[in-house]
């Protein structure tokens, strides 16, 4: 065999392992790259600025569930999608309040490679404020701008659990009350923020 063949050979060999190698740091972290879904719960915390004094009789603490599907684009950059609903008693025993949502965020990961991923992360979406009054159910719409951060840790390549922090700057701006077989809608404008902290558990495919 000649020099020049052996150089061939020892150059296609080498490209093979490198491919081989990097295929198997891919699906060894499939975190990196693809689909993924996840689940968050915990606790959140409301509170209206302005308008009608909601506040005096909504309890500020609550509970709060979320629902993901996201798309990691590589290391470090994913889209994620959001549904949440965030849940308040009133000082009226007979009346729930439930803030749901429908985000995009944009998600930036820090260490890659490493099992514990620090992010941050910051979006958009629509907002609802529903109430549950005996068959009432007024709600109040309007759009938010959220941010947030924590950190992920890979138990193993497809599952990691980890502690997230949300904040929502909400922007209410309609009131709609069922009546009879239709609704009452006005235009109303009313700030408020929501925040919420739980735990995060994600799967990666």
């Amino acid at each position: 065999m000649t020099s020049s063949r052996k150089h061939i050979l020892n150059v296609a060999l080498s490209l093979s392992i490198l491919f081989i190698s990097l295929n198997a740091d891919a699906a060894e972290n499939p975190i990196d790259h693809g689909f993924y879904t996840g689940l968050q719960v915990g606790g959140a915390r409301s509170n209206l600025e302005s308008g009608p004094k909601l506040d005096a009789i909504i309890k500020e603490d609550g509970g709060r569930l979320s629902l993901m599907a996201g798309w990691a684009f590589n290391e470090v950059f994913s889209l994620e999608w959001h549904i949440s609903a965030m849940g308040f008693e009133t000082i009226d025993p007979n009346i729930d309040v439930v803030i749901a949502g429908s985000h995009l965020y944009s998600v930036y990961r820090f260490r890659p490679g490493s099992h514990f991923r620090p992010h941050v992360k910051g979006g958009l979406g629509g907002t609802q404020m529903k109430f549950r009054a005996n068959g009432l159910d007024p709600r109040i719409e309007g759009s938010s701008a959220s941010f947030g951060g924590g950190f992920s840790y890979l138990i193993t390549a497809y599952f990691s659990m980890g502690l997230e922090y949300t904040f929502h700057v909400i922007e209410y701006n309609r009131l709609t009350v069922p009546i009879g077989d239709g609704s009452l809608s006005v235009e109303i404008d009313e700030q408020g923020t929501a925040g919420a902290l739980g735990l995060s558990f994600g799967f990666y495919f």
